[in-house]
């Protein structure tokens, strides 16, 4: 389960190892990033060894690594303290880059991967947790892809991706660092049986989708930024009359070819000014 500061209706459980139908007094010690100590109150859950809380107000109110003790007082005897176990606490769940939106983009471009969602993550308990990647998962690819778009963006010269770019980018992303954890990329190449076989590339089929997206990005970019390259509605009719359009400004600088006279157009307009 993903926490982030201030949540508040958050349950949270400890085991305790512990029969605590005895129990008169159940707490979970805390020690926030801070270093500053509380007490939080605690129940049994259900009839378990577990005791939980539900956050309230001040209870996450610290970014970072939070302790936590279960701590259990048995009549007649002195009080006990669990393992200490780790929690941690993100920033701000509305400033932070908005994963959930990510999943909807994702299941439509990789449909052969299941998902959790963050409210299946956050049910009680949680549900799809057969899903190949797991809330916790993805949130941690997408913080991975984050980065590393970032850096691939400034390798390129800096272009500039709109929302729905940015996004179908992290997903290729994700879906390379799942399909780069799978045991079977090991193996280049496979047989089949029958005289059937194939061989993987270099690279997997996300990696590639990425790449070929933002080669034709940055291929944009760069025509965009050309002298004179601004496209008006007239520049779109002149492309039409291409026998006659001087091919100095073609991308390609290469003459038109004409079918009807089986070879290159001898009568193209020349690059004379």
């Amino acid at each position: 389960m993903t926490l982030y500061q201030n949540d508040i209706n958050k349950q949270i459980i400890l085991n305790t190892a512990i029969d605590l139908s005895e129990a008169i007094d159940l707490k979970i010690m805390v020690r926030k990033p801070s270093g500053a100590e509380e007490e939080w109150d605690a129940l049994q859950y259900g009839e378990t060894s577990s005791i939980y809380c539900v956050t309230t107000v001040g209870y996450l109110d610290e970014i970072g690594e939070y302790i936590l003790q279960a701590f259990v007082q048995l009549e007649g005897e002195d009080g006990v303290l669990g393992d200490a176990v780790t929690i941690t606490v993100e920033a701000p769940y509305e400033i932070r880059f908005n994963i959930p939106s990510l999943i909807p983009v994702f299941r439509v471009l990789y449909r052969y991967i299941s998902v959790q969602t963050y409210d299946q993550s956050n049910d009680t308990p949680p549900v799809n947790t057969t899903a190949e990647i797991l809330y916790d998962d993805f949130e941690m690819f997408t913080d991975l892809a984050l980065d590393e778009l970032e850096s691939i963006l400034i390798g390129r010269g800096s272009i500039v991706l709109t929302d729905r770019q940015e996004k179908a980018a992290l997903c290729h992303l994700v879906a390379d660092y799942y399909e780069m954890g799978n045991p079977d990329w090991n193996f280049r190449s496979q047989s089949m049986g029958g005289g059937v076989s194939f061989s993987r590339g270099e690279k997997t089929s996300p990696r590639d989708a990425l790449d070929k997206m933002l080669d034709q990005i940055q291929k944009a970019d760069r025509v965009g930024r050309r002298p004179g390259s601004s496209y008006t509605a007239n520049d779109l009719v002149y492309t039409k009359d291409h026998k006659n359009y001087p091919d100095r400004y073609k991308i390609t600088g290469i003459s038109t070819f004409d079918f009807a006279e089986d070879g290159y157009d001898s009568q193209e307009t020349s690059n004379i000014y």
